[in-house]
Parts: structure tokens; sequence; C-alpha cells
């Protein structure tokens, strides 16, 4: 079934003389190639040509693509919209029109000739690509048929006539070759406001093609060739349709119609806000453009000073949120690469190739790697692994999501990417979509590298903080070991205890930090190049870094596990990339960071060539004594701000793998209401404290912690390398051979770093190991037993036709009240729905089923977040609703809900109420129908009047109950949750006589329902494996993913579903 958004509904209809007016196409393709042959005869083109039709609800017949032709659009538009929702095709659409038939509807013959009567244009389609999903694939199939067929079974006489006349346009066609070309080809765009179109005009135009005043034969192509916003900023939400108007050069200036038209396929030219009936009167403008589409000249970037002036803002800003832990790496490096193999090396020549190492894997993959290439690769502005993967997952079925729908394909943010025109299915994309195992293998890359950022989550902080203080015992007052283990310890039990505080509080400090750090390192680094060996400067060749690995051999290999600490924290470029821009970034680290940390390489190199004894603590060895206090202090801040950048990222992957099913519900605080993304998850902070600790007591030495944090970070290097060489070929849809070099160059040059790194699993290189191993064996059991139970409910759904049979009483006592019964199902009603109907005496008035889901992109729009429809017919009244939230979108418990579900309720009644056929007891179609309701129009709507006051305290689902110890307990609610603030609305209906009365009724009845009260209703569920499962698999269920169900927040407190409303019926789960 497809749940995909399509048009529903009236408001917007087209009328002319009390018709209807109807648009449709023939979508066809051609079986062999017309031109090998003669083709004159019209018998011989109907032996080539294959047309596809579609069936109709309740009917044994086949029709072809036809439907309203609503006044936001052209009856171009309108026709291609059509074949997309009803058939599911996309392609070349001519534009003359086949002809226009009056005729009457055959469902409305004893209705008004405003219902019955239509007047119909029907055009030719030339598929070019056929989707596996559209919106009425539930109610509609799809048939190829030979044009004799299509006579045979077609519905309707004036589509015969249609057939007919397609086929002797097609014969002529056929004759005589379009010699304009593609459509689109040499076009200039125009201003909307230019071309006046209307069906007038098309008549006109089509009556002169028919009498063959013009020869003509032009093409409209249905495709999306809008330019795609700039990879640093999220896609906007459209207010108008994203049509992008072309005029072809050789079309005649006094011609009303347009030559060529490229609009978006179907549903998605609509914003949400416009697929939302509102009272307001719309002005139908016939082609509106892209928002900065009106000329050519205004796609293209300008560097202004605005842009300039908000970018270096920007690049300012992430100095301290990004580069903190990458620019403290010169306070270890050298130390770490060599005290080991290397002590008996420490000369001129090994300690300049060294350097030259340093260089150019700076160069090569910070600088060349992520700041040139990777930035490239977001996902509406969003960097970091799971953002490389839900790019993969939209753009291939990649995704082992359970409850994903068609109508997710048709978020704004969907099809975000360079191109958002599908392709075809190259045999790569096809093997991989076709084997469940490589999906699986692909997930748990992206699991591992999720762990391994989780692992630097715990290994920055140690090695960070006890570098920095590390410098103590360089001084007079040398401090002991264990004095300088408790200063440690002391700094970061501080840094986890403020977490929960935010950084919002003192942010603004961490950029001047840095920048004084970096200027810092930059000032001795300079110094120490000219007062110790300028020669080092020589050392940017690559020449010295052979002559290194010739003087140290096997050594020189080993010591690269220190070398390659240089690059770490370079993840943080592109994971925090969410927060600023791809330039900012890019203007910070190639004009800024990366100069400042060569020159501190470069100097501190330069000192150790002239005091090889100073290696342990060469970074504060080659400070001047007069600075040596306050460079001290400023590196301890770095350090501080490093870690804290870490720490934060960590929280983020967490919740990004919480999102999307593969980690277990914890408790998410917002911490700023300024800063968007900035969150705190007490259990986690804890968990990571505990860790850092342990490590930094445990191995009490920068050298061994370096060893696994060096592992750890190439680690995610290396998986982030494999995703972009996929995101290459199906995102970027260049060629394979492109993608395999890039993944074979930087695959070698980071091997050799991990193959160096791994050599030292024996000396700390197994810590990363085991954290990311305890994480991924934690992602996925709860990834896999929340699939198993998903599945479960899927396969267990309740019939439907088992709820017709109770009836609308459903069997027991319907009495006041709204029930929101909360299931993960996206479409049906789960099993768990009949052990509520078999255990409980009586249910509400109204039910709603409610489910909320993660979606594969970042965030979702306000205007595109609900989707409400309905289950079971009119009288029933139950209705489906589903909230869908990206990865990295907050749920927030703003007391709001509840109000926005009623409103938009009442505002789908209202749209479904001028389309009869939707909310027929008759129709098949009881349940999949579902529209966007935007959040933005609902509270500008005429629907419902509401009036509203500010309320502190209980909730209006308590205080507006009926039951008396229900409203007992509201004082105690009061008491345990003061802070909470909610908004107590009443809802009213408008005057308006002409309202249906059984809309009315079913307003009302949802109102009074609302003001029973509210009632929260889930299932406390038990997951159990069935016996006849294996050992590992019960070993899985019923230990490990019982003992995280268990421990972790439950659905109630992650959903913000207040406790006293709350009503569980349990039921097991046998997988």
């Amino acid at each position: 079934m497809s749940s995909v958004l399509a048009r529903t509904g009236r408001r917007r209809q087209r009328y002319e003389n009390n018709l209807r007016l109807v648009s449709g196409c023939i979508p066809y393709r051609i079986t062999e190639d017309m031109n090998d042959e003669d083709h004159s005869s019209s018998s011989h083109i109907e032996n080539k040509i294959q047309v596809l039709m579609v069936s109709s609800p309740d009917r044994d017949d086949l029709v072809f693509p036809k439907g309203g032709w609503e006044d936001d659009e052209t009856v171009l538009e309108a026709a291609s919209r059509e074949a997309f929702e009803e058939a599911g095709v996309k392609g070349t659409l001519r534009e003359t029109p086949l002809g226009v038939w009056e005729f009457r509807s055959k469902s409305r013959q004893k209705m008004c000739s405003l219902e019955g009567g239509c007047k119909g244009y029907m055009f030719a389609l030339q598929v070019t690509q056929e989707l596996d999903t559209w919106p009425e694939q539930q109610n509609r199939a799809r048939e190829w048929l030979s044009t004799k067929d299509a006579f045979r079974v077609c519905r309707y006489e004036w589509m015969r006539r249609a057939l007919e006349q397609f086929l002797r346009v097609m014969a002529s066609s056929s004759d005589t070759k379009d010699d304009d070309g593609a459509v689109g080809n040499n076009a200039v765009v125009v201003p909307a406001d230019e071309v006046v179109v209307d069906h007038d005009q098309i008549m006109n135009q089509m009556t002169a093609d028919l009498l063959g005043e013009t020869s003509d034969d032009h093409e409209h192509t249905i495709g999306d060739l809008t330019e795609e916003p700039e990879p640093c900023s999220p896609r906007p939400a459209m207010t108008s349709t994203p049509s992008t108007l072309l005029r072809s050069p050789l079309s005649s200036s006094n011609v009303g119609i347009a030559k060529a038209v490229t609009v978006s396929d179907g549903p998605s030219r609509k914003s949400a806000s416009e697929v939302s009936l509102s009272s307001d009167t719309h002005r139908a403008i016939p082609f509106p453009m892209e928002p900065d589409a009106a000329t050519s000249t205004s796609r293209r970037p300008q560097l202004s000073w605005v842009n300039l002036s908000r970018n270096l803002l920007l690049a300012y800003q992430s100095l301290g949120v990004v580069y903190g832990d990458l620019s403290t790496s010169p306070l270890y490096v050298y130390t770490s690469t060599f005290l080991g193999k290397l002590q008996n090396h420490n000369n001129e020549e090994v300690i300049f190739g060294a350097f030259s190492l340093i260089f150019w894997t700076l160069t090569l993959l910070p600088l060349l790697k992520y700041v040139f290439i990777l930035l490239s690769a977001d996902d509406n502005g969003e960097g970091g692994t799971f953002a490389l993967y839900s790019l993969l997952c939209r753009h291939a079925k990649f995704s082992l999501l359970p409850n994903q729908q068609a109508a997710d394909e048709e978020l704004s943010a969907y099809k975000y990417g360079p191109s958002s025109q599908v392709v075809a299915s190259t045999p790569l994309k096809r093997f991989l979509e076709k084997h469940k195992r490589l999906r699986t293998a692909l997930l748990v890359v992206v699991l591992l590298g999720a762990s391994m950022v989780i692992g630097d989550g715990v290994l920055t902080p140690a090695i960070s903080v006890l570098s920095s203080v590390s410098g103590l015992q360089v001084t007079a007052e040398k401090l002991t070991d264990a004095e300088l283990l408790l200063l440690a310890c002391v700094i970061l039990v501080g840094l986890f205890a403020l977490q929960h505080c935010g950084t919002h509080r003192v942010a603004f400090l961490f950029a001047p930090i840095v920048i004084i750090w970096l200027v810092s390192i930059f000032s001795i680094g300079l110094y120490n190049t000219i007062h110790w060996n300028p020669a080092i400067i020589r050392a940017l060749s690559p020449h010295y870094i052979i002559k290194f690995f010739s003087a140290t051999g096997k050594d020189g290999w080993i010591s690269l596990g220190g070398i390659l600490l240089s690059i770490t924290g370079t993840e943080a470029m592109f994971a925090d990339l969410g927060h600023f821009t791809a330039l900012s970034i890019r203007i910070a680290f190639a004009f800024f960071v990366y100069p400042c940390l060569v020159v501190q390489y470069m100097g501190q190199a330069a000192f150790l060539s002239k005091h090889p004894n100073s290696i342990r603590y060469s970074f504060y060895d080659s400070i001047p004594g007069p600075v040596f206090w306050p460079i001290f202090v400023v590196a301890t801040l770095a350090s501080i701000v490093g870690s804290q950048a870490v720490i934060t990222a960590t929280f983020s992957i967490i919740k990004q793998c919480h999102a999307l099913g593969c980690f277990p519900r914890v408790k998410v605080v917002h911490t700023s209401k300024h800063i968007y993304g900035q969150i705190y998850i007490p259990e986690i902070n804890w968990i990571l404290m505990i860790l850092t600790l342990a490590i930094t007591i445990g191995f009490q030495d920068t050298t061994l912690i370096g060893n696994a944090y060096g592992l750890a970070c190439m680690m995610v290097m290396f998986v982030t390398t494999f995703l972009m060489a996929l995101v290459i070929i199906f995102v970027w849809q260049k060629s394979v051979v492109v993608a395999a070099l890039f993944l074979v160059f930087f695959w070698f040059i980071e091997g050799v770093y991990l193959s160096a790194a791994l050599m030292k699993v024996p000396q700390g290189g197994w810590v990363p190991f085991v954290l990311s191993f305890i994480f991924m064996i934690v992602m996925y059991i709860w990834h896999y037993g929340t699939r198993r139970k998903y599945n479960y409910d899927l396969h267990n759904k309740v019939s439907l036709k088992w709820l017709l049979g109770l009836g609308p009483s459903l069997g027991i006592v319907r009495v006041p009240g709204i029930g929101l019964i909360y299931s993960e199902l996206a479409t049906g009603v789960p099993a768990i729905f009949s052990h509520f109907v078999t255990n409980l005496p009586a249910f509400h008035n109204v039910l709603v089923f409610v489910c909320v889901k993660s979606v594969p992109v970042p965030s979702v729009s306000p205007e595109e977040r609900f989707l409400i429809g309905r289950i079971c017919p009119r009288p029933y009244r139950m209705y489906r609703c589903i909230v869908r939230y990206g990865y990295k979108d907050i749920q927030r418990d703003d007391g709001d809900f509840e109000n926005q579900l009623i409103q938009s309720i009442a505002e789908f009644i209202q749209m479904e109420a001028v389309e009869p056929q939707l909310s027929s007891s008759e129709s098949s179609s009881l349940d999949g129908r579902m529209a966007v309701i935007s959040t933005r129009t609902v509270q500008s709507s005429s629907s419902l009047i509401a009036t509203e006051q500010e309320d502190f305290g209980v909730s209006d689902s308590i205080q507006s109950s009926k039951s008396l110890t229900l409203r007992s307990l509201g004082p105690v609610y009061d008491d345990e949750n003061p802070q909470i603030r909610r908004r107590q609305v009443r809802f009213q209906l408008p005057s308006n006589p002409g309202m249906d009365h059984a809309v009315r009724e079913e307003l009302m009845d949802l109102i009074q329902a609302k003001e029973a009260g509210v009632a929260y209703i889930m299932g406390h569920s038990y997951v159990k494996a069935r016996r006849s499962s294996s050992y590992f698999k019960k070993l899985v269920i019923d230990i490990g993913y019982s003992f995280l169900r268990k421990n972790c927040r439950g659905p109630s407190v992650a959903l913000n579903i207040p406790h006293i409303s709350l009503i569980e019926v349990g039921m097991i789960y046998y997988v």
C-alpha cells in the first residue's frame, strides 16, 4: 500500500458554464523502433504502441488517468499530476491536446450539473519512468495494453474517441518528425507574469493545430529541472508551485501558451500549506516561479559583502565549536610519535621527515578530502556519518527502517542533492537493493563509524586534559604523577558535571579561547623556526618522507600511529556542518587553522632538531620562558573547549542513532532556546564520565591513550571514505570509475595509517575496539528487536472487515472523549487494538491512531509534520495521525499537541467533505488516504474558532474530564509539575449556513469529545522469542532486548505523554 500525498477535494476545482473541467492523458510507450520500416498505416501504429490504463475503485473496467483541473495549475500540470497520482508514471507530455470532450460523470448521474457535467482535455504522455509507489496504488492497479485491448476494456466512450484521435496523431507525427528537438534546448527563463495561460487559449491553439495551421508538435517535459539550493543551506519550504517556466525561441510571441514548461511531478508541486484547505481565497497563478528564479542571472551565486560578512562571522564562531580538538593536537603529536620505536632515531633528518609527514597528512586529508570534497556532500546542510547514510537511503532503497512510506518521499527535504531527477537504476544499485544482507552490512558499517565517534567522546577529554596539565611537570615546582592525575580527574569531573547547564552560557568564550590559542601557537612556531633552525622549511618537500622511511624502516611505519594524531578532530568539520555553512568552515580552516598548525609543527620540529632530548615534553619545552604560564592557561582552556565540542557531538550522534531506530530511548534535554541542536543526555553523560575517568586512571599516559585515540579517529575516516564513494555514485550520479579513484586514493593513505595504528592494539589500541563493540552490540540488538516487533504488528494487523462487522459502536460502549492510540504502525490497525476492545468496557467516541515516526531527513518542517487520514467510514469516528520528525529534530513538550491535532482533524474533515467518494461507506479506500495538514494553515483556518488562555499546571485533558477521580488528581499533578505551561483552548464552530449537515455533525462530535477529555492509550508490551527460535535469537530477544527495554526510558516518557492521562494494556509479542 502506498500513502503518498495526493490532492483531494474540489475547493480549487475549475468550472466553466457549470461543467467541471477535467484533464487527463494517455500514457504510452513504443515497443519497437518505429524508424525501422514503413509505419504510415494506422494498423502498424497499433502494433508498435502500448498504452497504460488504470483500474477504477469497485469496478472491473479500466480508464486512462484523469482528474479535476484545479485553479492553481495549468491544464498540462493537471494532466501530469493525474498521471503521477493514479498511474505512478512520469514522462514527456505532448503539449497539443488530443481534443476536448464533454461528458457526464457516471458516478454523478443523479446530481446537479455542477457535479455531473464534465469537460475533459486529453493529452498524450510518452512514459519514461514507472515508479514503484504512487499515491493511489492501493486503489488502482495499472496495466499495459495494446491499443486494441484498450478499446475493448475502456470504460468511457469519450476516452475511446480520445484513443482514436491519439492513434491518428501518432501516425501523422511519425511521418513528420518534430525538428525542434528536446524540450528545453536553447530555452531561456522568463518571469511568470509574461505568460497568460487559460483553457480558452489552449482550445484556440488546439483548433489551429488540428486544422493544420501549425505543424510544430511541442512537448511538455515532466520532471524537476529547478536549481537545487546551495549545499551549505537547507532547502527552503516551498510556498508556491516550484515550477520553472521556459519559452522556446521558436515559439510565436502571440500564442498564449508557453511552448515548453518544466514542472515537478505531481504532489511535490504543492507546499503543505496549500494542501490544507483554508477559507482564504487564493489567487490562481498559472506558472508561479520558484523563489529567485525570475531571471537566469538571479540563479548565479553572487559574492556580496553581506554574504561574505555572514560567512566570516560563521567562520569566527566555528573556531570555538569545530576546531577545539584539532587545534590542541600539537600538545602530544611529537611525543606520541617518538616515544617508542623512534627513540633511537632522534636526529635532524628523521625529525624533518616527521614534520614532512605531518604537513602532507594535514594537506591531503583535512584540506583536500574534507574541505574541498566532503563538505559538498551535505544532507540539507547537515553533515556526519548519518547524513551520508541518510542521503544514500533516499537515493536508493538501502534503508532498513520498517515504517517508511512513499509519502515521506514528498517531503521538501527528501530530494535534496545535486540532482533531483530520478535516474534509471544501475546494475550496482539493483544488486545492493536486492540483497538484504548487503544493506544490513552497510548499516553495520555506519554503526561502526558512529560507535567510533562515541569512543572519541571518551578518549578526547582524557588525552586533551592530561596533555594540557602535563606542562606542570616541566616547571620548577614539579608535580608528581599522582598529583597530576588527581588534577586531571578533577577537571574532567567538573567538565561532565556542568554539561546539564548547556554550552550556550559559555559558548561565547569558546571562539576567543581557540583564536588566542591558535595565534599563540603560530607565534611560538614562527619564533622557534627563525630562532632554532630555519632550514626546517625545506622539509615541506615530500622528498624528506622518503628519507624518513629510508632511515627508520619498520620503526618509522609503526610511528605513523603518532603522526595520525595530528588530524584527530578532523571529522568535526563535517559532523558540525549543520551549525554553520560549508564556506565558513572552509574559510576558517584554509586561511587560519591550517597555517597556524603548519607553522606550529614546523617550529616544534625546528626546536627538536636542536634539542632531541626534549621529546617527552616537546611542546612545553619549546615555549619561551616568559610566556610559559599564559600559554599553559590557554592550553588548558583550549583542551576543555575541544573536549566540550566532542562531548556535544557524542550527544548528537546518539540522538541520531535513536531517531533511526538504532539506540534505546534516552532522555534528551534541549539546553538552549536559541541554539538549535544543543542537547544534553543525562544517562550518556555519566557513562562517558565514568569511562573517561577509567581511561585516565588506568593508562596515566598520553602515549597509550593516543594509540587508542588515533585508531578510533582513523576508523571513522575509513568509514566516511567508503560512504562518500557510494554518495559519488548514487547521489552525485558520477561514474563508478570516479568513485573508485576517490576510494582507492584515500583508502591507500588511510590504510597505511590504520595498519600502523593496528600494530599498537596491545599498547592501548584495544580500547576503541572494546568501546565500539559494546555500543554496536547495544545498537544492533535494539534495532533488531525493534524491527522484529514492528514486523509482528505489520503481519498481525486487525482486519478492517472485523471492525466493520462490529459496527460504529465497535461492540462496546462509546463514551464522550478522545482516545489517542499510539502505535508504531503507519498503516493499518495494530493487533493490540483488539486487546483494547476486548479488555476495556468502554471506548471513546473519537479514536485517533497516532504514529510518531522518524524519517531519513535532518528535519521536517512544521508545514509537513502532520499526515491526517480516516480509518473506516465516517460514523466510526476513527482517524489516523502520523507525526513525522527528522533525525535532528527535537520533540518538545510544549503542551500544544492536542490542540494542533484537533484542528488538523477538523481541517481534514473539511477537505474530505468536498470529495464524497472518499467518505463513502461503499468505497474500498477505508484506510490509507492521507493528507498533509499544515500547522500554520490550521492556525489561520476558519474551520474551528479557537479561544485560548495560558494555563499553568494541570493539563487540559484533566481539567475537562468528567471523571471526578481524575479531576481530583489535578492538584497533585500541579504540585508534581509546576513548570509545565499549557494552552487551554476551547473550540467552536463558525456560523456557516452552507456547511454540510454531516460535516457539521462530525465537527460537533469532535469538539464535544475534546471538551470531555483526552486519554492517551498505549500498549505495555513484552517481546519474547518463539519457542522454536534458535538459541542465538532467544539470547538476543529474551535477554538483550528485554534488558534494554526494562532499563531505558519508556515510550510514554519519550513521547512526552502526561502520565495522569495514560492508559496501558499489556500484550506479549512472540517474534
